[in-house]
């Protein structure tokens, strides 16, 4: 990927400008007039939460000893994309620029807002690049000082990002959601080489996925990551839209999705269906990939070697 430029909501992808914007509901009838604005943040009670799931963890029974943690060496599997985004280059530059309106939006006075801080990561169709955003805004926000990022593979048929991370037969979403083998949150989450980035891998089952996020389980799992941690972001990478109906489902449980579109692929009016099938209210940002377009050479090479 040479550049990653942001589209704006209205969706001109013939002559698209180089910003980051949501698309409301009244811009999906609309989308010519869609303007740049950031979401407003939901009310939540997320400090009695995080105490009541503390004290929950607290006064749990002993089930004997856990399996050992697993723990992902990102910069064997991930090479040069990890050092990437520690600081240097145009690519970390993008995706700083991609993660602020996103941070700002999930938290409110340094504390975690839910669901505003469950971000579902997807594209219209498969191979636009939503594996390589998700994982590279994870790894963006893992370097902030003040936050914390749980990822989360919920392409339950692809399970890309389980494979990029040596997890794709490891127990995780899908286990916990069927109740399958005694898997928990506990026993999925995967530490990694980067103390702020942990990892949910997709799990073993590859069917129901709609049925699992359609259900209850699924409601109280995404509500209890979202506010056991106060500094925690949450991302999920999600199936494509128009592929499946799981993405679509997951939306509801999220407040922010950022929509992954391929330049000089993906067409318009599939852009907007896409948007269509997104639960309403949520804060739609759309993110062009693959862009040929590039930011000005001297303030890329000269501003960007500083962080």
């Amino acid at each position: 990927m040479k550049s990653i430029e942001k589209a704006a909501a209205r969706l001109e992808l013939g002559s698209v400008a180089p910003d980051l914007a949501p698309a409301t509901e009244s811009d999906r009838h609309n989308p010519g007039r869609a303007e740049p604005r950031l979401a407003e943040p939901v009310q939540s009670e997320v400090a009695q939460e995080t105490s009541r799931l503390s004290r929950a963890e607290a006064e749990a029974p002993s089930r004997g000893p856990r399996r050992p943690r697993t723990i992902v060496d990102l910069g064997a599997l991930l090479g040069e994309r990890v050092d990437a985004m520690s600081g240097m280059g145009e690519l970390a530059e993008e995706y700083r620029v991609l993660k602020r309106p996103l941070l700002n939006s999930a938290f409110e006075n340094g504390t975690a807002v839910h669901p505003a801080n469950l971000i579902a990561v997807t594209s219209a169709l498969e191979g636009e690049g939503k594996t390589f955003t998700a994982i590279n805004l994870a790894l963006s926000i893992a370097a902030e000082l003040d936050h914390t990022v749980l990822l989360v593979d919920a392409d339950l048929i692809k399970t890309s990002l389980s494979r990029q991370f040596a997890l794709d037969d490891a127990p995780g979403l899908s286990d916990i959601l069927a109740g399958r083998g005694g898997a928990d949150i506990a026993s999925a989450i995967c530490d990694t080489s980067l103390p702020k980035l942990k990892v949910i891998p997709a799990g073993t089952l590859r069917r129901g996925g709609t049925e699992l996020f359609a259900s209850e389980r699924m409601r109280q799992l995404a509500r209890e990551i979202s506010l056991r941690y106060r500094d925690r972001l949450v991302i999920f990478d999600a199936a494509p839209l128009l592929m499946t109906s799981q993405a679509a489902v997951l939306t509801a449980l999220v407040d922010q999705v950022v929509l992954v579109v391929e330049e000089g692929r993906t067409p318009q009016q599939v852009v907007q269906e896409a948007v269509g099938q997104i639960a309403s209210e949520r804060s739609v940002w759309v993110l062009l990939n693959k862009s040929t377009a590039k930011r000005s050479r001297y303030y890329g090479g000269y501003y960007g070697n500083y962080g």
